[in-house]
């Protein structure tokens, strides 16, 4: 009954959602970046609001990534134990 189990922690569909996901972060990140250089550049922006400005797209990307890192982490906690606690021969709740 072994080959029978679903795995609960991988899907490809799912795979490929998330990697298509973060390769349009990538590019919107990326955008940003350039959209900042260029306005110092410019001369639109001085060297320091070029710097912070940049630092909060880091760290508001960073944050980004570590809250759905930790739901995504809480959501397989949750549905593991909703599977553990619903024994249902194999039929996914989710």
């Amino acid at each position: 009954k072994a080959s029978e189990e679903v795995n609960l922690y991988f899907s490809v569909p799912a795979f490929v959602v998330l990697f298509r996901e973060s390769l349009e972060v990538t590019i919107v990140l990326v955008i940003i970046i350039q959209f900042l250089t260029k306005a110092k550049d410019d001369g639109t922006i001085s060297e320091a609001m070029f710097r912070r400005l940049r630092r909060e797209v880091y760290i508001g990307a960073s944050v980004g990534f570590l809250c759905c890192l930790f739901l995504g982490i809480g959501f397989l906690a949750v549905a593991s134990l909703a599977r553990g606690l619903f024994k249902c021969d194999g039929l996914l709740i989710f």
